[in-house]
């Protein structure tokens, strides 16, 4: 059903219909275009996102974000291990 969407608008509307409509309760299918991103993103999305990253970040925002993400669960650990389960 995935494949649904690439193939004649009859197809995709019947997809829609049902996934869409029944459902999810969506109540109109999307434009084409945002099918189309949709597919693009699932498909090559984490490889443009490295792509995108290594050009924008620097590494030593990585650094800084794992600090923070170590803080972070941190005071999660701290805060869980005072509550009354």
């Amino acid at each position: 059903s995935a494949q649904a969407s690439q193939l004649p608008e009859a197809f995709r509307k019947a997809r829609f219909d049902f996934y869409g409509r029944k459902l999810s309760g969506q109540e109109e299918m999307p434009p084409r275009w945002k099918s189309a991103v949709s597919f693009v993103d699932s498909a090559v999305g984490f490889a443009l996102g490295k792509l995108y990253v290594a050009k924008h970040f620097p590494p030593e925002s990585k650094k800084l974000i794992d600090e923070l993400v170590e803080d972070l669960l941190a005071a999660y650990k701290e805060a869980i291990s005072t509550l009354d389960w």
